[in-house]
């Protein structure tokens, strides 16, 4: 659940319906997350839903970590959740602890919200990311997989890490207890597919790592969530399932989502010598150039918003999959 109060009561980390909705709008079908085709599971752990007006989500008494719109709620949820509540009440008790050492008094859980909010809009805006996420989750989702992304901080650029865990390795206690087999973390990913609510072809579970999730070094922030499939990720053929990487898919996906119509022609660079560190850049090819008919005009795609002259031999045609059902027909 992306939507975690640090405390019941009145406890000024609650979230209000305001905050929730505000959370609602980032990672459902307004969002950067919904371009990628990931809906996150939003609001109270148990009916999905931001709290009433004028009211806030509530925490677990026991593990401080699980939110509730309501005691109905908690009560309904209270068969799954008291499987987990206390492993996921010792793991945020030390984060806590390792918090406190590094931090102002009354600021640690400031800090933690400040951090998980910093990962959250670090992923909104990472869409590769995303579609790497949903491509892997969406393939696996028979393996009952993990899938897990580690970054080594929340900046803007930082490179991360997507893996897919599949059960028989997650849960094999003979690999030992570390990392994403480590008591707390299976204890909790047990309880999230069993849960009676849980549908492999609508969800998939995925463990957010940060090593610095800001400038104090420390322990590095967890987080788990569940992130919804979308209806396009859904309409992927088969094939493209069997065929492409997850770096391959999101390649593409992000192609048709800046050049909605398709009608452009992606090339690398290749060859280069006096440049050379644009070999490998993808780019749009534009036609030849102005000033000088022998070059081509192209587009670069690295951000950098710029456009390079170069012979026929210093590019190739990039060749672009089809992705969905409609197009295999």
């Amino acid at each position: 659940n992306l939507f975690l109060g640090d405390g019941p009561g009145d406890d000024p980390t609650a979230m209000s319906r305001s905050e929730a909705e505000a959370y609602a709008d980032a990672y459902t079908s307004t969002g950067e997350n919904a371009k990628r085709g990931a809906v996150a599971v939003q609001g109270c752990c148990e009916c999905r839903q931001p709290p009433a007006a004028g009211n806030k989500l509530r925490a677990c008494g026991g593990c401080l970590q699980a939110t509730y719109c309501s005691d109905a709620c908690q009560r309904a949820a209270w068969t799954d959740h008291k499987r987990v509540c206390k492993t996921v009440g010792d793991s945020r008790a030390k984060l806590v602890a390792s918090l406190q050492q590094r931090t102002a008094p009354g600021g640690v859980k400031r800090n933690l919200k400040k951090e998980r909010e910093a990962l959250f809009k670090w992923f909104d805006g990472a869409l590769d990311v995303g579609h790497k996420v949903m491509f892997l989750a969406w393939k696996h989702r028979a393996e009952s997989p993990l899938i897990t992304v580690h970054t080594p901080s929340t900046r803007p650029g930082a490179v991360a890490r997507v893996r897919m865990v599949p059960r028989s390795d997650w849960d094999d206690a003979s690999k030992g207890s570390t990392g994403y087999r480590s008591k707390a973390m299976v204890t909790a990913l047990r309880a999230h597919f069993s849960r009676r609510d849980f549908h492999a072809d609508r969800a998939c579970i995925v463990n957010f790592s940060v090593q610095s999730p800001t400038e104090d070094p420390g322990e590095a922030l967890n987080e788990m969530s569940e992130l919804g499939f979308s209806d396009y990720i859904k309409k992927v053929h088969t094939s493209v399932l069997k065929l492409l990487t997850a770096d391959e898919y999101a390649a593409e996906y992000l192609r048709r989502q800046r050049y909605p119509d398709n009608l452009v022609t992606f090339v690398r660079l290749t060859g280069l010598v006096g440049a050379a560190h644009l070999n490998g850049v993808e780019g749009v090819l534009k036609g030849p150039a102005r000033n000088c008919p022998e070059r081509f005009t192209v587009h670069l795609e690295d951000g950098s918003g710029k456009d390079v002259d170069v012979k026929r031999q210093n590019y190739e045609l990039l060749p672009r999959p089809r992705l969905v059902n409609r197009e295999f027909q």
